[in-house]
């Protein structure tokens, strides 16, 4: 077995919490509560070493809490082979960038999410200052996680949207007041022959020491490791996969980048044309200043019977006629500071 660390007591269910992929989140740096909360019903293994099988092999729950560096090839297919033999999995994700090393993507679309390259934010001012650290009042939370319909404010911050489809369900939403709207932020799996669980959620800042305890995310943690925990058969609803209102994810296009290349200002033209070098479509005779016509215009003189002059300047008359004007019987009284006090002179 790899080599590992551990914090806890005997006799409980053994959660793996990895850090061996230079992972943004510790246990013993900004997830000290979350630590102090598993440790209740559960003994905590920090794992730095590769992941394995072995490694996995006395382990009921493993997290891994945005990972930096790539995963090699083989603990991918372990931790797909943990997943598909009944263990649970915990992805925490953050809000992604075209540079991110990490490829922990190939293991989640694998179970058919796909996290995309964005991040949440908050369209108007509400409770958190910074436009990351999304409010969400009006999500809409997966029934087999909220069993009991509860109305869950849920702080969202510097987290990424992902895709989500079959096997995988909706975790939960953005709601209508982020954008992108109503787009999925967490994704749920089951395998009913094996019954392994993978949870993936975009924001792993949700469970941080500073945003634990900010509005119900303290409640929204209960409800995930209940289903991540539970030994009772989850059966996904219809509503789960297709009444969860989602709108599509769009991409906003680069403008500024998109502006200083003339080609694509021509697209229209270039469909309608036969040229290949757009460069040719540039007419600069067009507005050329030269004295081509000067013959042809004195030609007409001779056309038109009309006698060849210099012309002359005619004098402008500009007439600006004044108001009636009126005697002023009193002097006008002009709105100025009062005269100082008494005392202040």
């Amino acid at each position: 077995m790899a080599p590992v660390e551990d914090n806890s007591q005997d006799g409980k269910t053994t959660i793996i919490f990895n850090a061996s992929k230079q992972e943004i989140f510790k246990l013993h740096e900004n997830f000290k509560i979350f630590h102090r909360k598993l440790k209740l019903y559960s003994r905590v293994v920090i794992n730095k070493e590769e992941i394995t099988a072995q490694s996995l092999q006395n382990c009921s729950l493993i997290i891994l809490p945005g990972s930096q560096t790539p995963f090699e090839e083989n603990e991918l297919n372990s931790l797909k082979t943990f997943i598909n033999s009944g263990g649970r999995a915990l992805v925490l994700l953050t809000e992604c960038t075209p540079n991110d090393a990490c490829n922990i993507n190939i293991l989640l679309e694998f179970f058919g999410i796909v996290p995309n390259i964005d991040c949440v934010i908050r369209t108007h001012y509400y409770k958190y200052f910074h436009p990351k650290e999304v409010f969400i009042g009006d999500s809409q939370v997966n029934s087999s996680l909220d069993k009991e319909k509860l109305n869950l404010n849920i702080v969202y911050p510097f987290g990424c949207t992902m895709n989500v489809s079959k096997p995988s369900v909706v975790a939960f939403t953005s709601g209508s007041a982020s954008f992108p709207v109503d787009r999925p932020l967490g994704a749920l799996y089951y395998d009913e022959k094996s019954e392994g669980r993978l949870a993936a959620i975009g924001s792993a800042h949700v469970f941080s020491d500073k945003y634990l305890d900010q509005e119900d995310n303290e409640k929204f943690r209960e409800i995930l490791f209940d289903f991540l925990s539970s030994t009772e058969r989850v059966y996904f609803a219809p509503t789960d996969h297709d009444d969860i209102d989602l709108i599509d994810h769009h991409i906003v296009p680069e403008t500024a980048e998109l502006a200083e290349k003339p080609k694509l200002c021509l697209t229209d033209a270039i469909s309608h044309t036969t040229y290949i070098d757009y460069t040719k479509l540039f007419d600069h005779k067009m507005y050329s200043m030269n004295t081509n016509y000067v013959p042809e215009a004195l030609k007409l003189y001779e056309e038109l019977g009309i006698k060849h002059e210099p012309l002359k300047i005619i004098k402008p008359k500009f007439e600006a006629p004044y108001p009636p004007l009126q005697p002023a019987v009193f002097p006008p009284s002009f709105r100025d500071l009062p005269q100082p006090a008494l005392e202040l002179f």
